[in-house]
């Protein structure tokens, strides 16, 4: 676990910027940059009054802002990041989402009622929502963001497409009564992408019904990770699956990672490490031993939901 994921989420430090040219950020808290917003009142009033898109942005350009997802030193891109802050923002664009009815209501309606929504408040431009949400994978922040993409989409919302950028910048805004959560949970959510094909091969086949059995692994690997199911609780047992998974090749190390995503002491370098010196020892347990973790678990693995 990423070690801001145990600090209060209000109180874990982000850079801030003191507007959109400002190369020297300087790190605060969460709530400490929150709060900025009752300072620029005026500004931001103004620029929510402005009917001209080009002084809008202007106006914009010119307030403090925030990169949410993190610390960074030394210029604001992904190899600069120092730390994780554990979060995540999104955007709702009122003209991404003219069918959402009673969009001004979006807040009070939809956000405060999604327990993984830490922060919700209006948008600086006073046309959106932008929400804070703690991770539980800041790692694989692109991952996380595209399930939630899913998530808000099966709610008929969308939300914009640049938070996939661990770099977002997040402009400071004012709203008279935002939605704080405290409590907020962390939000468990991990886009599965089917690994690429590999050059047909024989597979061990442990279930009669069906003779395809890379891709019934891949279906119970997604149907662990959507339902949070974690089957790797001891590291015997993360021996065992990953050793089985190894028995398909370079087929079994994306999955590998699916399943051992669901755990929280998931590492992604040591998983990969892990795998590779699986695959070289050879060992003789075979698919079968993943399927057997699966009906143990309830993990289904016929592309049910």
């Amino acid at each position: 676990m990423n070690e801001n994921q145990t600090i209060p989420i209000f109180e874990r430090y982000v850079s801030v910027f003191g507007n959109v040219h400002d190369t020297e950020p300087k790190e605060m808290k969460l709530s400490e940059f929150l709060a900025l917003g009752e300072r620029y009142q005026e500004q931001i009033f103004r620029l929510r009054d402005c009917t001209n898109k080009d002084e809008r942005s202007y106006y914009k350009k010119q307030l403090p802002m925030m990169t949410t997802s993190g610390v960074f030193r030394g210029g604001r891109k992904a190899d600069c990041l120092a730390a994780y802050s554990g979060l995540i923002c999104i955007d709702i664009d009122e003209a991404d989402n003219t069918e959402v009815s009673d969009f001004d209501k979006l807040k009070e309606n939809v956000l405060c009622n999604i327990k993984e929504v830490a922060y919700a408040a209006r948008s600086v431009g006073g046309r959106g929502f932008y929400a804070i949400i703690p991770l539980k994978y800041p790692e694989r922040h692109k991952q996380q963001f595209k399930q939630l993409q899913q998530d808000f989409a099966s709610l008929g919302i969308t939300i914009d497409q640049a938070c996939s950028d661990v770099c977002r910048l997040r402009c400071v805004s004012y709203d008279e009564a935002p939605y704080i959560n405290q409590q907020a949970e962390q939000y468990c959510g991990l886009y599965v992408e089917k690994p690429a094909p590999v050059p047909r091969r024989e597979f061990h086949r442990c279930m009669n019904d069906v003779d395809n059995t890379d891709e019934k692994a891949f279906l119970a690997c997604k149907y662990a990770v959507q339902h949070h199911i974690d089957m790797t609780r001891s590291y015997d047992d993360w021996m065992k699956i990953g050793f089985a998974l190894a028995s398909l090749g370079e087929f079994g190390r994306e999955l590998f990672h699916m399943v051992s995503s669901v755990n929280e002491k998931y590492k992604p370098a040591e998983t990969d490490r892990k795998f590779t010196e699986l695959l070289r020892d050879g060992n003789r347990i075979g698919i079968g031993t993943f399927f057997h973790y699966c009906q143990r678990f309830g993990v289904r693995c016929d592309g049910s939901r």
